[in-house]
């Protein structure tokens, strides 16, 4: 598989059953093969690297203002605000690949389980991006 088969693949395609198999284990390829997809897919835009470490900071913020009771259960809900907030990330965002990421995993994100599987899914895209973000394209 090439570059741009790889830059090919869609969120919706592969977040359509959420971030979790039916055993309720991370999507198998979620944080390699597709964050590299991912990845390629913003390269192929020409997305910015600060503007994604701008998302995925926000991300970490919202974590980090949370108090501990989300460690100890992982699955309590989103608030109305928390909800808001990862909705305004989205729409603010420049870049049509994470909002398109955003737009897949949104009926997913309803706890701070799979909002934490959406901002790991993020960092890894981000760090496969920073790596290719220079590389020279293939002629």
């Amino acid at each position: 598989m090439d570059n741009t088969e790889l830059a090919a693949i869609q969120p919706a395609e592969y977040l359509k059953n959420g971030f979790y198999d039916q055993q309720g284990e991370p999507l198998e390829g979620l944080n390699g093969y597709y964050s590299l997809a991912t990845a390629y897919r913003l390269r192929e835009e020409k997305a910015d690297p600060d503007r994604v470490q701008d998302v995925v900071d926000q991300l970490d913020s919202m974590i980090a203002s949370q108090d501990k009771s989300i460690d100890q259960n992982p699955k309590l809900s989103l608030d109305a605000d928390s909800l808001r907030a990862l909705d305004e990330i989205a729409k603010k965002t420049s870049s049509s690949t994470l909002r398109d990421v955003f737009t897949a995993a949104r009926p997913w994100v309803k706890d701070w389980r799979t909002f934490a599987a959406l901002t790991v899914h993020l960092h890894r895209v981000l760090s496969q991006f920073s790596l290719i973000h220079s590389l020279p394209e293939k002629e």
